[in-house]
Protein backbone atom coordinates (compact mmCIF):
# COMPACT_ATOMS: atom_id res chain seq x y z
CA UNK A 1 0.00 0.00 0.00
CA UNK A 2 3.03 2.31 0.26
CA UNK A 3 3.22 3.10 -3.45
CA UNK A 4 -0.34 4.49 -3.84
CA UNK A 5 0.19 6.52 -0.69
CA UNK A 6 3.37 8.03 -2.14
CA UNK A 7 1.62 8.77 -5.39
CA UNK A 8 -1.17 10.54 -3.54
CA UNK A 9 1.36 12.61 -1.62
CA UNK A 10 3.08 13.62 -4.85
CA UNK A 11 -0.22 14.67 -6.42
CA UNK A 12 -1.13 16.74 -3.38
CA UNK A 13 2.27 18.44 -3.61
CA UNK A 14 1.75 19.29 -7.27
CA UNK A 15 -1.76 20.57 -6.58
CA UNK A 16 -0.51 22.82 -3.78
CA UNK A 17 2.32 24.16 -5.93
CA UNK A 18 -0.17 25.02 -8.67
CA UNK A 19 -2.41 26.76 -6.13
CA UNK A 20 0.53 28.87 -4.96
CA UNK A 21 1.41 29.90 -8.51
CA UNK A 22 -2.19 30.85 -9.16
CA UNK A 23 -2.23 33.01 -6.03
CA UNK A 24 0.92 34.78 -7.22
CA UNK A 25 -0.61 35.29 -10.67
CA UNK A 26 -3.73 36.84 -9.14
CA UNK A 27 -2.11 38.96 -6.42
CA UNK A 28 1.36 39.72 -7.66
CA UNK A 29 2.99 38.92 -4.31
CA UNK A 30 2.06 36.59 -1.44
CA UNK A 31 3.13 36.13 2.19
CA UNK A 32 3.93 32.87 3.93
CA UNK A 33 1.02 33.32 6.35
CA UNK A 34 -1.34 34.18 3.49
CA UNK A 35 -0.46 31.02 1.56
CA UNK A 36 -0.70 28.93 4.73
CA UNK A 37 -4.22 30.21 5.31
CA UNK A 38 -5.35 29.82 1.69
CA UNK A 39 -4.07 26.24 1.44
CA UNK A 40 -5.05 25.31 5.02
CA UNK A 41 -1.48 24.12 5.47
CA UNK A 42 0.83 24.32 8.49
CA UNK A 43 3.37 27.14 8.43
CA UNK A 44 6.31 24.74 8.37
CA UNK A 45 4.92 22.80 5.40
CA UNK A 46 4.06 26.04 3.63
CA UNK A 47 7.61 27.34 4.13
CA UNK A 48 9.06 24.15 2.64
CA UNK A 49 6.72 24.43 -0.34
CA UNK A 50 7.63 28.06 -1.00
CA UNK A 51 11.32 27.32 -0.55
CA UNK A 52 11.10 24.50 -3.12
CA UNK A 53 9.39 26.80 -5.62
CA UNK A 54 12.02 29.45 -4.93
CA UNK A 55 14.80 26.90 -5.47
CA UNK A 56 13.40 25.97 -8.91
CA UNK A 57 13.08 29.64 -9.90
CA UNK A 58 9.28 29.55 -10.07
CA UNK A 59 9.15 32.04 -7.18
CA UNK A 60 11.55 34.69 -5.95
CA UNK A 61 11.77 36.45 -2.59
CA UNK A 62 11.16 40.18 -2.66
CA UNK A 63 14.39 41.74 -1.36
CA UNK A 64 14.25 42.70 2.31
CA UNK A 65 10.80 41.24 2.92
CA UNK A 66 8.90 38.01 3.52
CA UNK A 67 6.98 38.39 0.27
CA UNK A 68 7.21 36.03 -2.70
CA UNK A 69 6.69 37.01 -6.34
CA UNK A 70 6.99 35.28 -9.72
CA UNK A 71 10.51 34.00 -10.31
CA UNK A 72 12.58 33.96 -13.51
CA UNK A 73 11.61 30.39 -14.44
CA UNK A 74 7.92 31.21 -14.20
CA UNK A 75 8.42 34.38 -16.25
CA UNK A 76 10.25 32.34 -18.88
CA UNK A 77 7.36 29.89 -19.13
CA UNK A 78 4.84 32.73 -19.37
CA UNK A 79 6.82 34.27 -22.22
CA UNK A 80 7.04 30.95 -24.04
CA UNK A 81 3.26 30.55 -23.96
CA UNK A 82 2.39 34.22 -24.53
CA UNK A 83 -0.11 35.04 -27.25
CA UNK A 84 1.22 36.33 -30.56
CA UNK A 85 1.29 40.07 -31.10
CA UNK A 86 -2.02 41.44 -32.29
CA UNK A 87 -1.65 42.13 -36.04
CA UNK A 88 -1.85 45.74 -37.16
CA UNK A 89 -4.71 44.70 -39.48
CA UNK A 90 -6.96 44.26 -36.43
CA UNK A 91 -6.66 47.87 -35.25
CA UNK A 92 -8.59 49.57 -38.11
CA UNK A 93 -11.59 47.32 -37.39
CA UNK A 94 -11.57 48.31 -33.71
CA UNK A 95 -11.28 51.99 -34.60
CA UNK A 96 -14.15 51.71 -37.07
CA UNK A 97 -16.27 49.92 -34.48
CA UNK A 98 -15.54 52.69 -31.97
CA UNK A 99 -16.40 55.36 -34.57
CA UNK A 100 -19.67 53.64 -35.53
CA UNK A 101 -21.00 53.13 -32.02
CA UNK A 102 -19.33 56.14 -30.41
CA UNK A 103 -17.86 54.06 -27.59
CA UNK A 104 -14.45 52.52 -26.89
CA UNK A 105 -13.89 49.06 -28.39
CA UNK A 106 -11.45 46.43 -27.12
CA UNK A 107 -10.14 43.02 -28.09
CA UNK A 108 -9.55 40.89 -24.99
CA UNK A 109 -7.92 37.51 -24.46
CA UNK A 110 -8.84 34.95 -21.82
CA UNK A 111 -5.92 34.08 -19.53
CA UNK A 112 -7.06 31.63 -16.86
CA UNK A 113 -9.74 33.40 -14.81
CA UNK A 114 -8.80 36.84 -16.14
CA UNK A 115 -8.96 38.72 -19.40
CA UNK A 116 -6.15 40.79 -20.84
CA UNK A 117 -6.91 43.83 -23.00
CA UNK A 118 -4.69 43.32 -26.06
CA UNK A 119 -5.94 45.93 -28.57
CA UNK A 120 -8.31 48.90 -28.57
CA UNK A 121 -10.05 51.59 -30.57
CA UNK A 122 -10.82 54.54 -28.31
CA UNK A 123 -13.93 56.70 -28.53
CA UNK A 124 -13.28 60.36 -29.30
CA UNK A 125 -15.98 61.56 -26.89
CA UNK A 126 -14.85 63.65 -23.95
CA UNK A 127 -16.61 61.30 -21.50
CA UNK A 128 -15.68 57.75 -22.36
CA UNK A 129 -14.20 54.49 -21.19
CA UNK A 130 -10.49 55.03 -21.71
CA UNK A 131 -8.31 52.42 -23.32
CA UNK A 132 -7.38 49.54 -21.00
CA UNK A 133 -4.61 48.27 -23.23
CA UNK A 134 -2.31 45.93 -21.29
CA UNK A 135 -4.62 45.71 -18.27
CA UNK A 136 -5.99 42.47 -16.85
CA UNK A 137 -9.36 42.17 -15.11
CA UNK A 138 -11.37 39.28 -13.63
CA UNK A 139 -13.21 37.47 -16.43
CA UNK A 140 -16.43 37.16 -14.39
CA UNK A 141 -16.68 40.95 -14.04
CA UNK A 142 -16.25 41.86 -17.72
CA UNK A 143 -18.52 41.36 -20.72
CA UNK A 144 -15.71 39.93 -22.84
CA UNK A 145 -14.71 37.57 -20.06
CA UNK A 146 -18.25 36.31 -19.58
CA UNK A 147 -18.67 35.85 -23.34
CA UNK A 148 -15.61 33.58 -23.30
CA UNK A 149 -16.49 31.72 -20.09
CA UNK A 150 -19.90 30.94 -21.60
CA UNK A 151 -18.19 28.75 -24.20
CA UNK A 152 -17.25 26.30 -21.45
CA UNK A 153 -19.49 23.72 -19.78
CA UNK A 154 -20.91 24.45 -16.34
CA UNK A 155 -18.81 21.77 -14.66
CA UNK A 156 -15.65 23.27 -16.16
CA UNK A 157 -16.58 26.70 -14.79
CA UNK A 158 -17.41 25.23 -11.37
CA UNK A 159 -14.04 23.49 -11.25
CA UNK A 160 -12.25 26.67 -12.37
CA UNK A 161 -13.66 28.62 -9.42
CA UNK A 162 -13.86 25.88 -6.77
CA UNK A 163 -12.35 27.18 -3.54
CA UNK A 164 -11.46 30.50 -5.17
CA UNK A 165 -13.75 33.45 -4.41
CA UNK A 166 -14.89 35.64 -7.26
CA UNK A 167 -13.18 38.99 -6.80
CA UNK A 168 -15.55 41.87 -6.06
CA UNK A 169 -14.87 44.94 -8.21
CA UNK A 170 -18.04 46.92 -7.36
CA UNK A 171 -21.19 46.33 -5.34
CA UNK A 172 -22.76 44.89 -8.53
CA UNK A 173 -20.05 42.30 -9.25
CA UNK A 174 -21.17 38.67 -9.32
CA UNK A 175 -19.44 36.94 -6.40
CA UNK A 176 -21.18 33.54 -6.28
CA UNK A 177 -20.45 30.73 -8.74
CA UNK A 178 -24.15 29.80 -8.90
CA UNK A 179 -25.03 33.35 -9.96
CA UNK A 180 -22.23 33.34 -12.53
CA UNK A 181 -23.52 30.08 -14.02
CA UNK A 182 -27.02 31.57 -14.29
CA UNK A 183 -25.61 34.62 -16.05
CA UNK A 184 -23.60 32.45 -18.44
CA UNK A 185 -26.79 30.57 -19.37
CA UNK A 186 -28.28 33.90 -20.45
CA UNK A 187 -25.13 34.70 -22.42
CA UNK A 188 -25.50 31.44 -24.35
CA UNK A 189 -29.16 32.20 -25.09
CA UNK A 190 -28.49 35.78 -26.27
CA UNK A 191 -25.23 35.07 -28.02
CA UNK A 192 -23.48 37.96 -26.27
CA UNK A 193 -22.62 39.06 -22.73
CA UNK A 194 -23.50 42.17 -20.74
CA UNK A 195 -21.97 43.86 -17.73
CA UNK A 196 -23.76 46.62 -15.88
CA UNK A 197 -21.54 48.41 -13.39
CA UNK A 198 -19.82 45.13 -12.50
CA UNK A 199 -16.21 46.07 -13.27
CA UNK A 200 -16.52 49.85 -12.84
CA UNK A 201 -19.43 51.86 -11.44
CA UNK A 202 -21.74 53.41 -14.04
CA UNK A 203 -20.09 51.56 -16.96
CA UNK A 204 -22.07 49.23 -19.20
CA UNK A 205 -20.42 46.81 -21.62
CA UNK A 206 -21.30 44.30 -24.32
CA UNK A 207 -19.01 41.40 -25.23
CA UNK A 208 -18.97 38.85 -28.05
CA UNK A 209 -16.60 35.89 -28.42
CA UNK A 210 -14.53 35.86 -31.62
CA UNK A 211 -12.56 32.68 -30.87
CA UNK A 212 -12.40 30.45 -27.80
CA UNK A 213 -9.78 32.79 -26.34
CA UNK A 214 -10.58 36.23 -27.73
CA UNK A 215 -13.61 38.50 -27.57
CA UNK A 216 -14.72 41.93 -28.76
CA UNK A 217 -15.99 44.41 -26.19
CA UNK A 218 -17.74 47.77 -26.41
CA UNK A 219 -18.17 49.80 -23.24
CA UNK A 220 -19.32 53.23 -22.18
CA UNK A 221 -21.25 55.25 -19.59
CA UNK A 222 -24.54 53.63 -18.57
CA UNK A 223 -26.58 56.74 -19.40
CA UNK A 224 -25.35 56.60 -22.99
CA UNK A 225 -25.98 52.86 -23.48
CA UNK A 226 -29.61 52.16 -22.61
CA UNK A 227 -30.68 48.54 -22.39
CA UNK A 228 -32.71 48.95 -25.57
CA UNK A 229 -29.48 49.61 -27.51
CA UNK A 230 -27.69 46.44 -26.37
CA UNK A 231 -28.94 44.20 -29.24
CA UNK A 232 -27.85 46.87 -31.74
CA UNK A 233 -24.36 47.04 -30.22
CA UNK A 234 -24.19 43.24 -30.27
CA UNK A 235 -25.01 43.32 -33.99
CA UNK A 236 -22.12 45.75 -34.56
CA UNK A 237 -19.84 43.38 -32.68
CA UNK A 238 -21.00 40.49 -34.90
CA UNK A 239 -20.33 42.55 -38.02
CA UNK A 240 -16.81 43.32 -36.80
CA UNK A 241 -16.03 39.82 -35.50
CA UNK A 242 -15.65 38.25 -38.93
CA UNK A 243 -13.17 40.88 -40.08
CA UNK A 244 -11.18 40.60 -36.84
CA UNK A 245 -11.10 36.80 -37.05
CA UNK A 246 -9.80 36.99 -40.62
CA UNK A 247 -7.03 39.34 -39.48
CA UNK A 248 -5.90 37.19 -36.55
CA UNK A 249 -3.05 34.73 -37.11
CA UNK A 250 -4.03 31.09 -37.34
CA UNK A 251 -1.86 29.99 -34.42
CA UNK A 252 -3.38 27.59 -31.91
CA UNK A 253 -3.11 30.23 -29.18
CA UNK A 254 -5.81 32.31 -30.83
CA UNK A 255 -8.36 29.54 -31.35
CA UNK A 256 -8.32 26.32 -29.35
CA UNK A 257 -11.48 24.68 -30.62
CA UNK A 258 -14.56 23.92 -28.57
CA UNK A 259 -13.69 23.38 -24.89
Amino acid sequence: MAEPRQGGTALRGVDRAVQVLRLVAERGVVRLSEVSSELDLALGSTHRLLSSLEHTGMLARVTGSKLYRAGPALAELATAFAAPRVPDDVLPHLRELARTCGETAHLVQLVGRSVEFVASGESDRSTRVTTRLGMTMPAHATSGGKALLARYADDTISHLYTGRPLRRMTDRTITEVSALLSDLHLVRQRGYAITDGESEPDVRGVGLAVTDQTALVVGGPQHRIPEADLPYLASLLRDTAGAVLAALPEERSWSLGKP
